[in-house]
């Protein structure tokens, strides 16, 4: 998820700044395509099921199971509200929304 919303804001703010450039939207969506189709993750979980189903390792292919099931996701299952770690990086990133808003007008 974090990928691919970096992806697609660097080309949200350029289009929304008077600087704008055509080759922009292209950029972001081949960098997109190649982390989607050619990303190690993918290499590395496919090269791991397949080598765990031949050694008959069940315990790491059930743990693979779940780690798809759970972690693995596009968007954070609501149990992720509990994560101090995201409370903490929303809370910094409000305080520095302030501080920037704040520093102008001293």
């Amino acid at each position: 998820m974090g990928n691919d919303l970096v992806n697609k804001s660097f080309a949200l703010f350029s289009w929304i700044t008077p600087a704008w450039h055509p080759l922009v939207l292209p950029g972001t969506l081949s960098i997109y395509l190649v982390q989607h189709y050619f990303g190690a993750d993918q290499e590395n979980e496919q090269s791991r099921e397949k080598r765990w189903r031949k050694n008959g390792d069940s315990k790491e292919l059930r743990d693979l199971q779940i780690y798809r099931e759970e972690e693995n996701r596009f968007w954070p299952s609501l149990r992720e509200a509990g994560n101090l770690s995201l409370w903490s990086i929303i809370g910094l990133g409000t305080v520095l929304a302030v501080a920037v808003e704040a520093v102008p007008r001293l």
